[in-house]
């Protein structure tokens, strides 16, 4: 019986944690993924400069850090905006997400 409900309680964590990453993400891996996506912008400008944020989240639990655009472009100094990326790794529920903000 101990077997049973362990096996049920990891089945809804998992459950869980597939549920929140469907919903943001348009390549979903949920065992493993390493995936490089496209964000938005205008691309008005020339991409001369690069900022990252990172993020990670812990089994869909606990997530710690700032991942936005606006973070991406302080630590860059990029002032002007062309356009982002997003670069997702995700090992069996600990994920990692880096914005990248290019510009000027």
């Amino acid at each position: 019986m101990k077997k049973l409900v362990c096996v049920l309680a990891l089945a809804a964590m998992f459950s869980i944690v597939f549920a929140t990453g469907v919903k943001a993400e348009s390549v979903m891996g949920f065992i493993y993924k390493s995936a490089q996506e496209p964000g938005s912008g205008s691309g008005s400008v020339t991409p001369a400069k690069c900022g990252s944020a990172t993020c990670t989240s812990y089994f869909g639990v606990v997530a710690l850090g700032d991942c936005s655009v606006a973070t991406a472009m302080k630590n860059g100094g990029v002032k002007s905006l062309s356009h982002y990326d997003t670069d997702t790794k995700n090992i069996v529920g600990f994920k990692k997400v880096t914005v990248k903000a290019y510009g000027q």
